[in-house]
């Protein structure tokens, strides 16, 4: 149960003008993150840091974990950052899940769902990994009281004029994400070189596998970002939007999800080098 206590909100990480923190990672795992802000991390800026993986062995994993609604159990399920066959690594990583006992599967606790909310990244220098930045919320939960579809996104995050270089996969990914923008960031140099066939600098959405259904995000700000010099080995992007509407069981149907328009806005981006 202590893990999903309520994490403090109002947290600042702040190199200074001279960016005097930072976060080396050296780790034999394939899963890595220098921050991870767990399910209820709102109101925490990381700001003016730099990020650089110098583990011996790199991970090139790089398959995100993903959600869906088991019909048998009755129950969502979300996938773990580790898998049998399959992780991922970002020097920053927020991801909301419900709060599921390991045993049962299920909320045996009635604990709170939290997703997070209200976080700056900024002006951080990031080197390595699979991606730099990943924000990955909950999704949809049923309240069956009510008869509804509750969204559980990530909502009202900043990802600002970082500079995002050398990764393996993508820049910054989004999913389950709401009213959250994207600005003045530069990511070059992603190589390509991961356990996924394709490449970006930003993605938002997408990403099914292995019968789960992909993400998708509601009002998403993509804004004045430089991405250049983006390699993959079936597909490349300077920025992918690849939108899932997903359905879930309500009553004797099926109700589809998002029930209202995407609205996202990608517009003054420069890209080139792909």
């Amino acid at each position: 149960k202590k893990q999903f206590a309520n994490p403090a909100s109002y947290i600042t990480f702040d190199g200074g003008d001279y960016k005097a923190i930072r976060f080396n990672m050296n780790t034999t795992s394939d899963f890595r993150a220098a921050i991870y802000l767990s399910a209820g991390a709102s109101h925490v800026t990381v700001k003016n840091c730099l990020f650089t993986d110098n583990s011996p062995v790199p991970s090139y994993q790089a398959k995100l974990p993903l959600t869906r609604y088991n019909n048998a159990m009755g129950s969502f399920q979300f996938q773990d950052d580790i898998r049998p066959t399959s992780t991922y690594s970002a020097a920053i990583l927020q991801r909301s899940v419900m709060p599921t006992d390991i045993k049962t599967q299920y909320n045996i606790y009635n604990l709170d769902s939290l997703s997070n909310n209200y976080n700056t990244f900024e002006n951080n220098e990031i080197s390595g990994f699979s991606y730099g930045i990943v924000s990955l919320g909950m999704g949809v939960l049923i309240d069956g009281g009510l008869g509804q579809l509750h969204d559980y996104y990530n909502t009202n995050n900043v990802y600002k004029n970082n500079i995002i270089s050398n990764v393996r996969r993508a820049g910054i990914m989004l999913g389950y994400e709401k009213n959250s923008e994207i600005k003045g960031n530069v990511i070059y140099n992603v190589t390509g070189v991961s356990s996924e066939s394709d490449a970006a600098g930003i993605i938002i959405g997408g990403e099914s596998h292995d019968n789960y259904p992909g993400y998708n995000t509601m009002s998403i700000t993509v804004d004045a970002n430089e991405i250049e010099n983006i390699n993959g080995t079936s597909a490349v992007y300077g920025i992918k939007n690849d939108q899932y509407q997903n359905q879930y069981p309500l009553g004797n149907s099926l109700q589809k999800y998002p029930n209202e328009p995407e609205n996202t806005k990608i517009f003054n981006n420069i890209i080139w080098g792909l």
